[in-house]
């Protein structure tokens, strides 16, 4: 009996997909590396497994947000398609506006790196200069799906990875 080539083909993603979020997670963990790690403070933008939905299963950003804290890093998490609650309940501390960064006392104050899981349509107004904006020092932006890869004038002033 003849097997269908593109039948063991439709399972192998099954088997290479879960390696993309840990290598997701490590250049993430490398490129705040860069600075000091314990203390600095990360934020998450959509936090959801897939843009303009607000389903969070399968989402990889539950594991990352552990791996993060493992480094004693404070990760802030804003998805404005979730609930605080289910910011939460993925161990992040849910930022109710991305307008808050910046001002000094505030949840949001500026962190030291973003990271963009889930570009949502809502984010369609960000752009890298925006995003570098509420970051300290040399920012660090970690775009994973390639939201602002074509935002290059601001490039200079911050780490920029897409993957």
């Amino acid at each position: 009996m003849r097997c269908d080539p593109n039948y063991a083909i439709g399972y192998s993603t099954e088997r290479i997909n879960p390696c993309d979020d840990e290598h997701t997670l490590e250049e993430k963990i490398k490129i705040v590396a860069c600075k000091v790690i314990t203390g600095s403070r990360v934020l998450i933008l959509g936090l959801t497994y897939k843009e303009n939905v607000p389903d969070t299963r399968e989402s990889p950003v539950e594991e990352m947000i552990r791996e993060l804290k493992e480094f004693e890093i404070d990760v802030y998490g804003y998805d404005p398609l979730l609930r605080p609650e289910e910011i939460e309940h993925f161990g992040a501390r849910p930022v109710a506006s991305l307008e808050e960064f910046g001002e000094p006392g505030k949840t949001g104050a500026p962190v030291d790196c973003i990271v963009i899981n889930a570009p949502h349509a809502l984010f369609s107004n960000l752009t890298l200069e925006t995003v570098c904006g509420i970051c300290n020092g040399k920012p660090i932006v970690v775009d994973v799906t390639g939201m602002l890869r074509g935002d290059d004038e601001v490039r200079d002033g911050c780490v920029y990875r897409t993957l």
